[in-house]
């Protein structure tokens, strides 16, 4: 008797296009590195580039949670991150008493956020096809005056921001709690961002096809779909559905 064909399941047509904020929607102009060694060297701290971006790493990946938060970029992390990363440069308490605040206002105003040139042309490409289009992103609460600000809102069928929900990228829980809200398979979503692990392994993760923006070309992410400019995802799109 001859064997039977073997069943294949088709996949599941795309349903949802998930975004990455920063880096991959729109990009900081002076970035948020050249603000904090501005802010160095006016203290009279005697760093250069790297230890600022050295220090700033740093902090970072040791303060994951503090004063009860789950998760970084909220208010009160900053009120930790702050100081912390100018003590690794050498500041006093005394030179840092008022920086917080200087530094959060300054990182609310809108006018340092540029949009890249194809986001909205693609964003309303994307729309145009019928597809439900989400922001996923590990910022501060601001994230929406921000997203107002460069009219990216009305553009938006939902907007998750890590420090609201209380999930940060790469955990994929973040990634499954926007498929859940959705109703929706994470095969039946893709995202997009700039970082390999945050976005792309986080999404992976999740069940969830990934792309990589890597504007520069510079990645060397093994096993990685990259793409040059945001206008690349619509075929992957096209092709798709």
């Amino acid at each position: 008797m001859p064997s039977k064909p073997a069943v294949t399941s088709k996949p599941r047509a795309l349903r949802a296009v998930f975004l990455d904020a920063g880096n991959t929607l729109f990009y900081e102009n002076p970035s948020r590195f050249e603000v904090y060694a501005a802010q160095a060297r006016d203290l009279g701290l005697p760093v250069d580039d790297r230890a600022v971006r050295r220090a700033m790493g740093a902090a970072h990946d040791r303060l994951p949670w503090v004063a009860g938060e789950r998760v970084r970029y909220t208010e009160a992390w900053f009120r930790h991150y702050v100081p912390a990363v100018y003590r690794d440069l050498g500041a006093t308490e005394e030179m840092t008493r008022d920086l917080t605040d200087r530094l959060l206002v300054r990182f609310r105003e809108t006018a340092k956020f540029h949009l890249f040139p194809e986001t909205l042309e693609v964003l309303d490409a994307i729309r145009e096809r019928g597809l439900t289009l989400c922001v996923v992103s590990n910022w501060s609460p601001r994230l929406t005056k921000h997203l107002d600000a460069l009219g990216l809102s009305a553009r938006f069928d939902r907007v998750w921001i890590s420090a609201v929900v209380g999930l940060e990228k790469p955990a994929p829980a973040f990634f499954e709690h926007a498929c859940r809200e959705l109703g929706i398979g994470p095969d039946e979503a893709v995202h997009v961002g700039d970082h390999p692990v945050k976005d792309v392994a986080g999404a992976r993760a999740a069940g969830i096809r990934a792309f990589l923006i890597d504007r520069d070309g510079e990645s060397t992410a093994p096993d990685v779909d990259a793409l040059r400019s945001l206008r690349e995802l619509l075929p992957q799109i096209d092709l798709w559905r």
